[in-house]
């Protein structure tokens, strides 16, 4: 799931090669709203991505409000797609390379988040 904290720049991280057809691909990033299903539109440039390991994961910088402005904080889905060109248009897409969800919260507000594990697993074999 990708955090995306409202009025900052946030790095999102995604695995869009193992999808890609395109030789060197620009990627559209589409956000749905869960509730108003709108959507919002952020261009990530392939010179953008920060990995090291651009084969296993792609790293990018997005600015909200710059990059994309999304209006409410909450729940949104996200798709990834590529293309050729450097305009922020969906109609010059190629293909879908990921889909997600997508957490949208205010700067200061904390997320809840947990770690350990504490869960007992069971496993029947037949």
């Amino acid at each position: 799931m990708l955090l995306i904290r409202k009025n900052q720049t946030n790095t999102l991280v995604f695995t869009l090669n193992e999808k890609k057809t395109l030789e060197s691909p620009n990627y559209l990033l589409e956000l749905k709203n869960d509730l108003s299903k709108g959507s919002y539109y952020c261009l990530l440039p392939s010179s953008g991505d920060t990995s090291d390991y651009q084969d296993r994961f792609n790293r990018f910088s997005v600015d909200e409000p710059d990059d994309i402005n999304l209006p409410l904080a909450g729940y949104y889905s996200y798709s990834v797609y590529e293309q050729t060109g450097t305009t922020l248009n969906p109609s010059l897409t190629t293909s879908k390379v990921e889909t997600g969800k997508a957490l949208v919260v205010f700067s200061g507000q904390s997320v809840t988040s947990y770690s350990g594990n504490n869960n007992t697993y069971i496993v029947y074999n037949p």
